[in-house]
This record gives structure tokens, sequence and C-alpha cells, in this order.
């Protein structure tokens, strides 16, 4: 029982007397202010890695997961009851060579994290069309929040990158330029990532589009597909900011992407991710142009805590993770310096985070 729809609730086994032996899942709740039955598959963590061979005889849940109580103004409060470990009625979505992730089964369970805004939900499809005319499809609302604001969807297994390149993903825009950036991503680290964007060219009608993951590092584990539309814009929630999204299927080749389409139209810096955060968090920052980058985290009293990046980075959409393992809980700065390799443009930003312990 939840006073909120959409949180994250993660469900941690461990051994007793050994406390790195362990194996973390997570559900997501659906309804606020009722019960509801949330499955927790260990075949698809979210850390480590669940082994037979181990006596897991500790149990821990935690409610709003990477979300510090005292940040939402009011107390919340849990309740839940009824443990039972055995088979589930429910899995997560599979994406591999052959599958087509459709929305319809009612064995498979689309549980969408939302984050900085985001908002996506499985609906009945209302708006029919010529290339889609199935059961059911996706909806998300940007709200404000934060210009990355998007929904992230856990998949049962590694998505299968060995002979297939690509994906195409059917979509209804709200207008002409409206854009989607499909990430994969892993599962435990966030870092470790391949996004691409492909831009609607109608509105109001069911559109199908194609993206490149030639360049995919296939010796990485990708179990998590992040969608964000209108990246680097703020929703407000109204239908100008609703997208339809269905269908998503591998295909074997693709037709080159241009990398200037993919590319920000400004540098930005934008808020950590979660945040507050124990004991990391992610900074995404945007290049339109190949730059001389520096990015330092300070303290309180403006030392410096570490040099996250002092490098030439190339141009695009770019994360680097934050580790505080060794940080007091407290107030942390980090400033993102970004210069033109001919030196004509430059940029200086500075934010906040919070490190909770």
């Amino acid at each position: 029982w939840s006073p909120d729809a959409g949180i994250r609730v993660r469900l941690k086994v461990e051994n007793n007397l050994v406390d790195t032996l362990i194996c973390e899942t997570e559900a997501v709740t659906k309804v606020a202010n009722k019960w509801d039955t949330l499955n927790f598959s260990f075949g698809t963590p979210i850390k480590d890695t669940l082994n037979l061979n181990i006596s897991y005889n500790k149990l821990s849940i935690f409610f709003n997961y990477g979300v510090a109580g005292s940040t939402v103004g009011v107390d919340k409060t849990y309740y839940f009851d009824d443990i039972r470990f055995g088979g589930i009625t429910t899995m997560a979505p599979v994406m591999s060579p052959g599958s087509v992730l459709n929305f319809e089964p009612d064995t498979i369970s689309y549980n969408f994290a939302d984050f900085s805004g985001g908002n996506t939900t499985r609906i009945l499809n209302t708006i029919k069309g010529s290339i889609d005319s199935s059961s059911y499809i996706c909806k998300m609302i940007k709200k404000s929040g934060q210009v990355y604001g998007g929904s992230t969807l856990l998949l049962r297994y590694p998505i299968n990158f060995t002979s297939y390149k690509g994906f195409k993903v059917k979509v209804y825009m709200p207008r002409v330029g409206a854009r989607l950036v499909l990430k994969v991503e892993n599962a435990a680290d966030a870092t470790k990532n391949y996004q691409q964007e492909a831009t609607c060219k109608k509105a109001n009608v069911w559109e199908e589009l194609s993206f490149n993951f030639s360049g995919v590092d296939i010796n990485k584990s990708y179990q998590r597909l992040v969608f964000q539309f209108d990246l680097g814009t703020m929703g407000d929630g109204t239908s100008n900011y609703t997208y339809y999204f269905d269908d998503i299927s591998f295909v074997s080749s693709v037709v080159a992407v241009k990398d200037e389409s993919l590319l920000p139209n400004e540098i930005s810096l934008s808020q950590n991710y979660p945040n507050p955060f124990n004991p990391s968090t992610v900074i995404s920052y945007a290049l339109p142009f190949e730059s001389n980058v520096n990015i330092v985290v300070y303290n309180v009293i403006g030392e410096v805590v570490k040099e996250l990046v002092n490098e030439t980075v190339a141009a695009g959409y770019r994360n680097v993770r934050f580790d505080g393992s060794e940080l007091s809980s407290g107030i942390y700065f980090y400033t993102l310096k970004a210069t033109s390799l001919d030196g004509k443009q430059s940029y200086k930003n500075v934010k906040k985070m919070i490190m909770i312990k």
C-alpha cells in the first residue's frame, strides 16, 4: 500500500553473516492509496546475480528507493503484507532477435520507472491507425521536471545485439519534428549506455522510426530501454508534450544515421540523477561541438572533492558517474567548464547535489 503510484520499490536478499552476498531487484507501484500486488523477479536483478548455492536468510525492502523522505515535504507511510516466495504470474519483457515489444500479453509486466518529469503508462489504443491497430499502446506525458525527463523499462534478459543492429519503433507524435531518443543501458551502471535519436515527419498519425545501433559495444550488457522524447526541451504536461509508442522490434540492417542529426543545439549541464543519491549518481551534459571539458565536484566550503573530467570530449550527449562512497552526507556542487577547440565559444555552469547515507 503506497500513497503514490510510479515509485520504485527495491527488494534485497542477503546472507546475514556476509553482507556482500546479496541480490537486489525492483518493482514499480501501479496505484496510489490502494492495496496492490508487486512481483519481484530475481531472474532480472538490479544489483548482483542470484546464486542458488548461497543461503539468503535476510530480506530488506526499500520504498521510493533513491529518494530521501525529507525531500518530499511531508512524511510518507507505506504498508506491506503477505510476502510469498515462488513463481510469479507476470515477467519482465524480453528484447531479442525476432521478438517485438507490443505491450499486449497480460503475462508480461511492463513496469516503467519514470524519472525527472517523464510519465509512461500502458493504455488501451484509442488512436488506431493503418500501421497500428493493436489493443494496447504506451503513452508518455512529459511534465515539468528536467529537460531529460523520460522513462525506463527493465528487461528480463540483456539485449542480444549479435546479429541485429537496430530498432524500429512506432510512434504517434503531437507535432512534426518531435524527437525520440532510444537508449540501451546497463542496469547496474548507467554510464554503460548507447543511444540514438530519430525525428518524426508526421503529426497525430502513426509513423515508424528507425534507430541505428550498429555502433553499440556488443561486449557490454544492456538490460534497460530508456525513452526520452524531445530531449533538451522542458515538458509542460499538455497535449503538446504527450507521446505514444508501440511495437519495438529488431532490424538486421539499418540506414546510417548522420551524426549531425543527433547533436544537441547548445552546451548544457543537467541535474544529476538520482538526487539525493547514495552512494553514486550520474551527471549528464551535452556538447554541440568537440570541446575541452572540465567537470569538478566541490564541497560546501569550495574544496575540490574530485575531478571527474579533464579532457577533450567529442560532440554529443555525455554521462559521467560520480561515486560518493567515501564521502559524508551533505551538500556538494559540481561545475562544468567547456570551451570549443577554436576557443571562440565557452560555457560554465554549476549545480547542487545532495549525498544522503
